[in-house]
């Protein structure tokens, strides 16, 4: 008699996943299973801008785990559980940047809960690198107008 493996998961429940990008796009895992033809497949929760609000959405896990990295994992079964209450208690919300309601600052209120912890590192590491090229730029124009 032949055993084989059944192919795992890398992710669990819980997970919060980055896909790396400019901007890099996170996710969370909510869910993984098998369909009907053995395929491996993933129920996310996340926010887009082309969505333009959160929601539960399905992903292949072959694509997913593909191009993706772990974040952070779940810490216990509790923590597991609030995370899902607070993406069930989050659907829908409007995709926005200024409102902190874009992937990254989702996800980190997924994480804690704490509402001081709902903003984006990459947002403000793109208004500082503007910041920084527009006052180069502009002390650039002063010096050759003098």
């Amino acid at each position: 008699m032949m055993f084989t493996q059944l192919p795992h998961f890398r992710y669990r429940e819980g997970d919060w996943v980055k896909e790396p990008g400019i901007p890099d796009h996170h996710l969370r895992i909510v869910y993984s299973f098998f369909d009907d033809n053995g395929y491996r497949w993933y129920q996310t929760y996340d926010t887009t801008l082309e969505l333009r609000y959160s929601d539960y959405q399905f992903r292949w896990a072959d694509e997913l785990e593909a191009k993706s990295v772990l974040v952070q994992r779940v810490e216990n079964h509790v923590h597991l559980q609030s995370i899902l209450a607070r993406c069930e208690a989050t659907r829908l919300t409007p995709y926005s940047v200024p409102a902190r309601w874009d992937c990254h600052s989702l996800q980190r209120y997924l994480q804690t809960g704490r509402e001081e912890d709902r903003w984006c590192p990459q947002v403000w590491t793109g208004i500082g690198v503007v910041a920084v090229v527009g006052l180069v730029a502009t002390l650039a124009n002063q010096k050759q107008a003098k």
